[in-house]
């Protein structure tokens, strides 16, 4: 069985209010809460990096930030894709 390439989705306002965060799996609130915390502070880190994008590998994750527009391209906040690093090399490396 094949584990998805992403493992968690985090979605930010123009204002950095608040975490937004699309999980596949349950956990705990207080889990929830800590990784809202870390993930919020990775995206302060990224807005301030005054980059295009980002990225911070640790561990099992390749944490890619972007930055989201509208079609008028005024820039409507930004995400993080928790991507799995086995899942990213075993697809770009793997023969067909």
């Amino acid at each position: 069985m094949l584990s998805p390439l992403l493992k968690k989705i985090y979605f930010f306002n123009k204002k950095m209010e608040g975490v937004f965060c699309e999980l596949y799996y349950p956990i705990t609130v207080a889990e929830y809460n800590s990784l809202n915390n870390k993930y919020g502070y990775l995206y302060k880190e990224f807005v301030g990096s005054r980059r295009d994008f980002y990225y911070k590998a640790e561990d099992k994750y390749i944490s890619l930030c972007l930055y989201l527009y509208d079609e008028t391209m005024d820039n409507i906040g930004g995400c993080i894709f928790l991507c799995l690093i086995d899942r990213v090399l075993k697809n770009n490396y793997e023969k067909s």
